[in-house]
This record gives structure tokens, sequence and C-alpha cells, in this order.
């Protein structure tokens, strides 16, 4: 019995984890319709530590993961 519920746990976790693998890929995928921006400003005065990410940003990083 032990040996038949260790095989079911480890098909059940490889099973979880092979569907994970594919919904992760499939999200990263697509294009992004968005025309705006975000911006990370720190709560500082200062703009100079900004980060911003414009829409192509995201749709270039899209890209480079596939």
């Amino acid at each position: 019995m032990r040996k038949t519920a260790r095989i079911n746990i480890i098909m059940v976790v490889m099973a979880f984890m092979f569907i994970m693998a594919f919904s992760i890929v499939g999200k990263a995928s697509g294009n992004f319709r968005s025309q705006g921006k975000i911006v990370f400003t720190n709560k500082t005065a200062s703009t100079r530590d900004d980060v911003v990410f414009d829409a192509g940003d995201f749709e270039r990083l899209a890209q480079i993961c596939r």
C-alpha cells in the first residue's frame, strides 16, 4: 500500500506541475493592447530614480521570454 500511495502522489504532483508549466507559457504569449504606462516613483520628490514602463516594453519582454 505504501508504494502505491507514493506512486499516486508522485503522479498527481507531476500532472499538476505539467499543467502549471503550460498555463504559465500560454499567458506570456499574446499582444498587449494597453496604450498606457506604469510609473514607479519610489514615493520621492526627485524624478531621477523613477522607472517608467511603456506598453511597448511589455510586448518586447513577452517576445524575449518566448
